[in-house]
């Protein structure tokens, strides 16, 4: 017989041998491979929309969504109806679960009744049109209030901080009558203060 068809015959069957192997280590490997374990999934209320400071919660407002157990986060809500007709106290995202400290109770009142503590109050005060119509100003942050003015006997204005880290219950407009008597849509804060700084804050208006 041929040398030369011998050592391809040899060849052959040694290449066939080593790529049997290959796929025998394959098959027996993917055999060995552990099984992706299931992920046990819980659902929870979610906003379907951002809900500012204040309102209170309509079935329109939420929605269930499912999120891995492992991630649920502690007096988050699990039913919808659990949630129905309570007002928001802090603000809250679109898709962000809904907590129990998020939300007051039914019949604590509405607007920004129930996050007013006691002992507190609740000032609106008016902001200049760059504050305000920027959208600078939001509920839930902290500002500090800077009264603008002219002292007496001085000719320059003078700017002095009298309120520092106050928060900020709301932050929208109202309709108010200007020298003249017409209406005029003035740029609204409420602020979160203690009866001493309501004070201030009247004094400096």
């Amino acid at each position: 017989m041929d040398r030369r068809f011998l050592t391809v015959v040899s060849l052959s069957l040694l290449f066939a041998l080593v790529v049997a192997g290959v796929f025998y280590q394959m098959v027996a490997g993917a055999a060995k491979a552990p099984k992706p374990q299931k992920i046990d999934m819980r659902e929870v209320v979610v906003a379907a929309r951002a809900l500012p400071v204040g309102i209170t919660i309509k079935p329109a407002d939420v929605k269930l969504a499912k999120v891995p157990a492992s991630q649920v986060p502690p007096g988050v809500f699990t039913r919808a109806e659990e949630v129905f007709d309570r007002p928001v106290i802090s603000s809250i995202l679109p898709d962000e679960p809904i907590r129990e400290g998020r939300v007051a109770a039914r019949g604590s009142g509405v607007g920004l009744a129930p996050v007013i503590p006691p002992g507190m109050r609740a000032v609106a005060v008016r902001v200049n049109e760059v504050v305000g119509v920027a959208g600078f100003v939001l509920p839930g942050m902290r500002v500090d209030v800077l009264v603008t003015g002219r002292p007496p006997n001085q000719a320059d204005t003078v700017t002095t901080t009298v309120l520092q880290n106050i928060l900020v219950l709301s932050a929208g407009h109202q309709i108010e009558p200007d020298a003249r008597g017409n209406a005029i849509n003035t740029p609204v804060v409420t602020l979160l203060v203690t009866p001493e700084q309501a004070e201030i804050l009247t004094l400096a208006g």
